[in-house]
């Protein structure tokens, strides 16, 4: 199960969307062109490593220390903040003798990771010391796996997304999702199919998308007793959310969404909106405009979600689009924007499959970026790229 139609979740790949085109940011912002030539170089170089050695970056974030995180197919790297030097190396050697396979989730504090390996199991990690606080399978009577993670702000809760199990007879719609004691791997609750977790600043209500994509819900964190519920189709949306965020310390949500399609029909994929509602009721405050025709949502996030963040503290997101779906010169883009007023997009001429955003928005760190699956850090003030860093296996 996914949490958008594969229509809508498009992969597109080729040579010139990578990082090794010149990356500009138009719009409001100053036009800067990195050249060529010093980009390749840094691909071929960063790491040590070659493309047949390559090891991916998976997932980006940024605590609220200022530091990087970075999550390989080997293992998890933390950098400063603009990824010019290493703090620490976490092989996934110590969690299982195979590589994770899962997703990944951060606290909102910065202090635990999780992650999920293969199948049913998850492994908790202290950041940035590396100790792996604890691992536990989930229980389940299925062999399905962990299919997304959130955390709660000191990572003392998990909402797990899958694996499936029995439902008891109280609950129809199945028990796919749950929130477990991150301590002891004991599920406190559980509901039918919910994605994109997130939980509140003080650990009370997890909101998440539900109902096959039709309603945002919250939950009591604790109980998992229903705070309140919007469906989509009340506020004018078409539903299936793209992403869902924390914004402007706690008091907002901001999500990826469409609105319906006209009688005539969009030419392609309908234009994304970013609606914005209170996290207190669920009242949709405004609905931003977003892409232009043709575009949707891109990367490679948990049960295939778009690339996606926003500062939790303020009011800047960033989310990867491709524009052009379905036709020959189809490209990927990274567009940067606020949620509290309908200027421009800002627009990053580069595609990735994972998106983080300093606190202070000064910075954007990128993973899956080219041919290397490279991670890269971006100024945003004026565009140019920072650092770029390329991983392999003996690095781990």
């Amino acid at each position: 199960m996914t949490g958008l139609p594969v229509s809508r979740r498009p992969r597109v790949e080729r040579a010139e969307d990578d990082v090794m085109n010149a990356m500009t940011m138009t719009g409001t912002m100053t036009r800067t062109v990195t050249p060529i030539g010093v980009v390749l170089l840094a691909l071929a170089t960063a790491g040590c490593g070659d493309l047949g050695d390559n090891v991916p970056a998976l997932y980006v974030a940024y605590p609220p220390d200022g530091s990087l995180v970075v999550v390989t197919g080997m293992g998890i790297k933390i950098y400063d903040a603009e990824m010019k030097h290493e703090k620490r190396s976490i092989p996934f050697t110590r969690l299982a003798p195979d590589q994770p396979a899962g997703p990944f989730a951060l606290s909102r504090d910065g202090t635990v990771a999780a992650i999920g390996l293969q199948q049913k199991k998850i492994a908790r990690i202290a950041i940035p010391s590396g100790q792996v606080l604890n691992t536990f399978e989930v229980d389940s009577m299925y062999g399905s796996d962990v299919e997304d993670l959130g955390l709660s702000e000191h990572g003392d809760l998990i909402f797990a997304v899958g694996p499936r199990f029995d439902a008891p007879s109280d609950t129809p719609a199945g028990n796919e999702s749950s929130v477990i004691d991150a301590a002891t791997g004991r599920r406190l609750w559980a509901t039918g199919w919910c994605t994109l977790p997130v939980f509140s600043r003080d650990d009370a209500v997890v909101y998440a998308q539900c109902d096959h994509g039709t309603t945002l819900r919250a939950f009591d964190a604790h109980s998992g007793a229903v705070v309140f519920e919007r469906t989509f189709a009340d506020q004018g949306l078409a539903g299936g959310l793209n992403g869902l965020k924390s914004v402007g310390g706690g008091d907002q949500l901001v999500g990826i969404s469409y609105l319906p399609a006209p009688d005539s029909g969009c030419g392609g994929p309908c234009p994304e909106v970013y609606p914005v509602w209170s996290a207190a009721d669920g009242t949709l405050l405004r609905t931003r405009p977003s892409s232009p025709p043709g575009a949707d949502g891109y990367g490679t996030a948990p049960l295939g979600f778009a690339a996606f963040d926003c500062q939790a503290d303020g009011d800047l997101c960033a989310n990867g689009l491709a524009i052009g779906v379905g036709m020959q010169d189809q490209y990927t883009v990274t567009t940067v924007w606020t949620t509290d007023d309908d200027t421009p997009a800002r627009e990053l001429k580069l595609g990735a499959n994972d998106l983080a955003l300093s606190a202070d928005g000064n910075l954007m760190a990128m993973a899956g970026v080219g041919p290397a699956s490279a991670a890269a850090v971006v100024n945003l003030a004026n565009g140019s790229v920072v650092t770029v860093r390329t991983f392999s296996a003996g690095l781990f």
